[in-house]
């Protein structure tokens, strides 16, 4: 048996204990150390001759370093259960270092955010501060801007107020002016008036006396020595009066004839025409403006015997009325005209009549002449026109009506319609008329297209826009009767046989009315359907009929217009 240091030397080996990568020990490695050595030196005893006995029991080892190799293999595994349990508690303080890390970043992000927040939240606190501190300057501003206004509107209001006074005073002293205004023309009128009477009978007083006071001795010698010439002229012993009244004729017919009945161009004569004529129509309107009122006072000047004056101014009268239609200058004569109208419906008095008998006048003894009711046609016929042209009181214009009706059954009557051109007064009062007076109206062109020698100048006169857009409008009352609609469909079908016309009718759809008309008639109304197919043959729209069936509708037309006229004529 060796000393240890021995035994380790002779032997030569050793148990060395070396940690692996991972800082375990691993098996199969030899373990070195001061405990190591001693284990070697108790289990590596020295035999004879200096050989070791590990070395001699080398192939078979003893128990107790069979015991030291399972203790050494256990101090290993619990070395290696500790190495991982270390292993997986750095992993798990890694991890834990991990989520501290991104916790801290994320605290200090939201610290970041909250001083962000707190300094957005001061700037608004600031500008709100700023911002209410600007919106109470200007409401303040505003308040004193308002009590200004609220100051400067009552202002106003009392000077409205005082000017509305003001006003009211100076309107009733005007009231009180023109009151008293139009009692001292009334007075100056009537004093004029008389004074013009009494100057009249002083005149005739005069005349009167002065042939009463010649002998007639005089006279009888006088007779021979005038020649036959002067025999002959009887009319120059009148009075000065009538020759003036004859002169007064002859110059109202003359400037009637030359002038007045030159109407203004309508609109189917064109832009040129209107152009050419434009300054003399203004010029010849404004001369019948000045003139109409001395005409209606010539009516109570114009004597009661003397009928070569009546038919002249009254025809004066009318054509001064058709110059200013349409015109600015009508309105300014509204009262005028219809005072004109009154007199020529009513009949004016003159005014030596008046001042000569007042308490005849008064007592209604004294009859006026009334121009509405002449014997004469052609008095009669103008006074009609311009009690249609100034009246608008139903009674006055339904009479009026009636004597045009009766005044147009003579061919004289119908001359004098086309002479005088009334076609427009009628489709006036077509477009303007109440119902009550439509049929009329109506009437009066029905009266026109009765067969007689004037007939086609008639259907030529209806011949333009006027008549059709008149015409149109009718049709589209919803208000007019069964009646007035057939009248007016018979002056159609005669104007649709004119083949100019058909673009009239094109131009104001009448064409589509008459087709719809046709397609919605009642049954009933025979006579209605068979002259609006009589229409639509003429304009050539009419669809599936025949010549023969287009022949038998126009006779039957032609027989029923007849029948429709003499019905009209033996109408009470």
């Amino acid at each position: 048996m060796g000393s240890p240091e021995n035994t380790s030397s002779s032997s030569g080996q050793s148990v060395r204990l070396s940690p692996s990568f991972d800082g375990t020990p691993s098996s199969g490695c030899s373990v070195t150390g001061p405990w190591t050595d001693l284990v070697t030196d108790r289990l590596s005893p020295v035999g004879e001759g200096g050989v070791s006995v590990w070395s001699e029991e080398r192939r078979h080892p003893p128990a107790e370093l069979k015991q030291v190799c399972q203790e050494l293999e256990a101090i290993h595994s619990q070395l290696q259960v500790r190495n991982k349990a270390q292993r997986d508690l750095s992993v798990q303080l890694w991890e834990r270092e991990q989520h501290l890390l991104r916790s801290e970043a994320m605290v200090l992000q939201h610290q970041r955010m909250v001083l962000r927040i707190g300094e957005m939240e001061k700037e608004m606190q600031n500008s709100i501060h700023a911002i209410r501190e600007h919106h109470q300057r200007e409401v303040a501003q505003l308040k004193e801007s308002l009590k200004q206004k609220l100051k400067e509107n009552k202002r106003l209001v009392s000077s409205f107020e005082s000017m509305r006074e003001l006003n009211d005073s100076l309107k009733k002293q005007i009231n009180d002016v023109t009151d008293q205004n139009k009692r001292l023309g009334a007075q100056t009128k009537r004093v004029q008036a008389r004074l013009d009477n009494l100057q009249r009978k002083c005149e005739y007083l005069m005349e009167h006396k002065i042939r009463k006071n010649v002998p007639p001795a005089i006279n009888t010698l006088n007779q021979p020595k005038q020649d036959k010439p002067t025999a002959t002229v009887k009319p120059a012993k009148a009075s000065p009066r009538s020759s003036a009244h004859h002169l007064t004729a002859v110059l109202l017919d003359w400037i009637s004839e030359s002038h007045l009945c030159n109407l203004p161009p309508r609109e189917d004569g064109g832009c040129s025409a209107l152009g050419q004529h434009a300054a003399q129509n203004n010029f010849v309107q404004e001369k019948c403006v000045k003139v109409l009122p001395m005409l209606s006072e010539q009516l109570r000047l114009m004597p009661l015997w003397d009928d070569r004056l009546q038919v002249p101014l009254v025809k004066c009268i009318y054509w001064s009325l058709r110059q200013i239609e349409k015109t600015p200058q009508q309105i300014t004569l509204t009262s005028t005209l219809r005072r004109l109208g009154e007199e020529i419906y009513k009949g004016a008095l003159p005014n030596e009549l008046q001042a000569s008998s007042p308490d005849q006048t008064s007592s209604g003894k004294l009859k006026s002449a009334v121009l509405f009711k002449s014997p004469d046609l052609h008095t009669r016929f103008l006074s009609t026109l311009i009690v249609l042209k100034t009246i608008s009181q139903a009674d006055y214009l339904a009479h009026a009506f009636d004597s045009l009706q009766k005044d147009l059954q003579s061919d004289e009557g119908r001359a004098l319609f086309l002479q005088y051109q009334a076609l427009p007064l009628i489709l006036g009062h077509l477009r303007t008329a109440p119902l009550g007076l439509l049929p009329a109206a109506m009437g009066v062109l029905l009266q026109m297209t009765t067969e007689s020698r004037l007939f086609h100048t008639f259907l030529e006169t209806c011949s333009n826009k006027d008549f059709f857009r008149t015409v149109s409008l009718l049709l589209r009352n919803p208000k007019l009767d069964v009646q007035l609609l057939e009248k007016l469909i018979i002056i159609l079908q005669k104007l649709s046989k004119i083949k100019k016309n058909k673009r009239l009718f094109e131009l104001f759809t009448i064409h589509h009315t008459v087709q719809e008309m046709n397609r919605t008639a009642d049954p009933t109304h025979v006579f209605l359907i068979i002259n609006l197919r009589s229409i639509l043959f003429n304009l050539g729209l009419l669809e599936g009929g025949s010549s023969s069936s287009s022949l038998k509708t126009q006779s039957l037309t032609q027989h029923a217009a007849l029948g429709f006229e003499i019905k009209l004529f033996f109408i009470p």
